[in-house]
This record gives structure tokens, C-alpha cells and sequence, in this order.
């Protein structure tokens, strides 16, 4: 399959390398700011921080937080000990 320059497949190609390329070399994907990725890729902490790629680049926090919810709210409700 051909990928066209410039299409959504193409751009997204090159980021997802350019970002492990610069993992691989730097440490870091993102470690400085350029066209291509326009992001800083910050550490993740409590809160689950992540890079949501699509059709742009963005920091999103907590992927599974409504499925964390739902077992949160039936866990009171569980017939096994609290603590296993």
C-alpha cells in the first residue's frame, strides 16, 4: 500500500518514528520542541498521564477512568475479604 505525502497515514508515521528515534537517541521523545510533534511528552505521576496519538498529539491523564469507576463502586459490594 502507498502512503501519500502529507496524508493523515504519512504524518503519522513520521511521528511515531520521529518520537522512537528520539527515545532511542535522547532518552526522551520529545526533547525539544519541532513542527512535527509540537508536544512535550511530560513523566507520567499519580494521575496516569499519557500521550494520546491521533490526529494530533495531546497529554491526556487517566486512560481507564471510567473502568476504574465501575470497579470502585461494585467493590464494596464483593463477597471476598478486603484485603487478599
Amino acid at each position: 500500500m502507498e502512503i501519500t505525502p502529507g496524508s493523515k497515514e504519512d504524518i503519522g508515521q513520521r511521528r511515531v518514528c520521529k518520537l522512537w528515534t528520539n527515545f532511542a537517541k535522547y532518552g526522551n521523545p520529545t526533547p525539544f520542541k519541532e513542527p512535527l510533534l509540537n508536544i512535550t511528552w511530560e513523566p507520567t505521576d499519580k494521575s496516569l498521564r499519557y500521550l494520546a496519538i491521533g490526529d494530533t498529539l495531546r497529554m491526556e491523564s487517566d486512560p481507564d477512568k471510567d473502568t476504574m469507576n465501575f470497579w470502585d463502586e461494585i467493590l464494596p459490594f464483593s463477597p471476598l475479604p478486603s484485603k487478599l
